[in-house]
C-alpha cells in the first residue's frame, strides 16, 4: 500500500484503471479508483512523501484532467513536441489514421492533423497548433 522507492502496485494499478476508465470512457474503473484512494486517503495524511503515486492519482481526481486527441498523419511530429512539456494531468489518445477508440471516433479528417482538449468525454472544438493546444490546457 505504500510508495516507497518503488511505487505500490496497488497504487500504479489504481492509476492503471484512472487513465484506462478515460480512454475507454468505463466509469467502473474509475468508480474503482475512487473506493481505492478512500481506503488509503487517512494514511495519505499522516505520511505524504509514503503515498506519491496516490497523491498523484488524488490530484489527477481533485484538479482537471484532460484527454488530449490527436489524429492526423504529422501525430509523431505533435507527440515529439508535447514531450517538451511536463503535463501531469493529461493523457494523450492518438493516431494517424481513423481509429475505433472512443476518444478519437469521427475525429479524423484526411490531410489535417487535429488536436482535441478534452475534459470528461466533452471536447472543444479542435486546434491546428500545439501552442493553442496549451492555452486549452492552463
Amino acid at each position: 500500500m505504500h510508495d516507497n522507492v518503488i511505487p505500490a502496485s496497488n497504487s500504479q494499478m489504481a492509476k492503471n484503471l484512472y487513465m484506462l476508465s478515460k480512454i475507454t470512457g468505463n466509469e467502473t474503473y474509475e468508480t474503482i479508483t475512487t473506493k481505492m484512494l478512500a481506503h488509503i486517503t487517512n494514511e495519505m495524511e499522516s505520511y505524504p512523501s509514503g503515498h506519491s503515486n496516490w497523491a498523484s492519482l488524488a490530484l489527477c481526481k481533485v484538479f482537471a484532467f484532460h484527454e488530449v486527441c490527436i489524429v492526423g498523419k504529422a501525430v509523431d511530429e505533435y507527440i515529439k513536441e508535447f514531450k517538451e512539456y511536463y503535463i501531469p494531468n493529461a493523457i494523450f489518445v492518438y493516431s494517424k489514421t481513423s481509429p475505433d477508440i472512443a476518444l478519437l471516433k469521427d475525429r479524423f479528417k484526411p490531410d489535417e492533423t487535429l488536436i482535441y482538449i478534452c475534459r470528461n468525454n466533452t471536447c472543444s472544438a479542435p486546434v491546428k497548433t500545439i501552442e493553442e493546444a496549451l492555452k486549452l490546457l492552463n
